[in-house]
């Protein structure tokens, strides 16, 4: 007998409410050792010019993609982070942002103190009509290079969500290495972390992501 509208009973639990107060992600860590950077750059399909982010090049940025906004960009600045970008025919093709000392993730809903010496590699973005050219490992080797050559940090670590196969490529490829992963489990918005690190690299994943000061 097919039951009556009065007689259906709601789900127990609300599935669509309780993935908006709990979730889960899992993230690769992985860090490049900039000192071990040949002197050499990947050349990306198409001409490039890699440098700094300039004030004058802000309004530009902004045109890369429609979530970019000016308010974060003068805020990172003033905060010290530097954006590496490459050009193509006075348009920035990519960029990618590097944060030192204390840098909000906001993948991770929580603030990372970063030791002496190292960076945080943040907010890699490609134009996807110019993926797969060769843009990102270009932009990557030439940042390696320039930071070598330029600052005292020469640690560059990062997060990528396993799924993305083309940063994954682009990040071995340019000679990171993934040393574990980070599970973040959000409730509430509350987020509670564990990490996972390969031989030898607990110590300083906890120290970077789980321990606080």
């Amino acid at each position: 007998m097919q039951a009556t509208q009065s007689e259906v009973k709601p789900p127990l639990i609300n599935i669509q409410y309780l993935s908006k107060i709990f979730n889960k992600y899992t993230y690769h860590i992985t860090l490049k050792d900039v000192e071990k950077t040949p002197n050499n750059v990947i050349k990306a399909g198409i001409p490039l010019q890699t440098r700094l982010l300039k004030p004058e090049d802000i309004e530009e940025y902004l045109q890369v993609k429609e979530s970019n906004k000016k308010s974060p960009v003068m805020k990172r600045l003033k905060m010290g982070y530097v954006c590496w970008c490459a050009f193509h025919n006075q348009e920035i093709m990519a960029y990618v942002w590097r944060g030192t000392n204390k840098v909000y993730v906001k993948e991770l809903k929580t603030s990372i103190k970063l030791p002496e010496g190292y960076y945080y590699a943040c907010e890699a973005y490609t134009r996807p009509e110019y993926r797969g050219m060769g843009v990102f490992k270009e932009l990557l080797t030439s940042w390696n290079i320039y930071a070598k050559n330029n600052y005292e940090y020469k640690k560059s670590i990062a997060i990528v969500h396993p799924d993305n196969e083309p940063a994954i490529r682009g990040a071995l490829a340019t000679g990171q290495e993934i040393i574990g992963s980070i599970e973040t489990r959000i409730f509430l918005g509350v987020p509670i972390h564990k990490a996972y690190g390969n031989d030898g690299y607990e110590e300083l994943i906890n120290q970077i992501f789980i321990e606080k000061t």
